[in-house]
């Protein structure tokens, strides 16, 4: 019985089943491990379309971005309003880098969150600024 089962094992068409066996477990460790180390992340399940992803708490506005003078609110960094197209203003803008001047006299939708000035109006932090076309 021995010798039939060591004949078993030398049988080249058990070779080959294992050769090709231990070639597939072997291409399978490359590719994880390929992915692994190329920082591929993995299928995401939500796929972009989680509330609290879509849910970000900013709020949009649109219209034209008009200069301030300095001298308007001088106590603080508020340079920008946003007006519609008869002019009147909608909210007073306020950015931490320069994206305001950038699209000065656009038309924009500008998101970002809401929040009080020292004479009690509704300031603009803005996050973002499409320009519309």
């Amino acid at each position: 019985m021995e010798n039939q089962n060591l004949s078993k094992a030398s049988d080249p068409k058990v070779k080959m089943v294992r050769n090709a066996l231990l070639l597939l477990i072997a291409a399978i460790a490359v590719i994880f491990t390929f992915n692994a180390l190329s920082g591929s992340p993995s299928p995401d399940p939500h796929n972009g379309n989680d509330i609290e992803e879509r849910d970000t708490g900013l709020i949009s506005y649109s219209g034209r971005v008009k200069y301030l003078p300095p001298n308007i609110y001088p106590d603080e960094d508020i340079r920008f309003e946003l007006v519609n197209t008869g002019g009147e203003k909608i909210i007073l803008l306020r950015a931490i880098d320069q994206k305001l001047e950038v699209v000065e006299n656009l038309d924009v939708v500008v998101s970002g969150i809401e929040e009080e000035s020292l004479e009690g109006e509704k300031v603009l932090l803005v996050e973002n600024v499409t320009i519309k076309q």
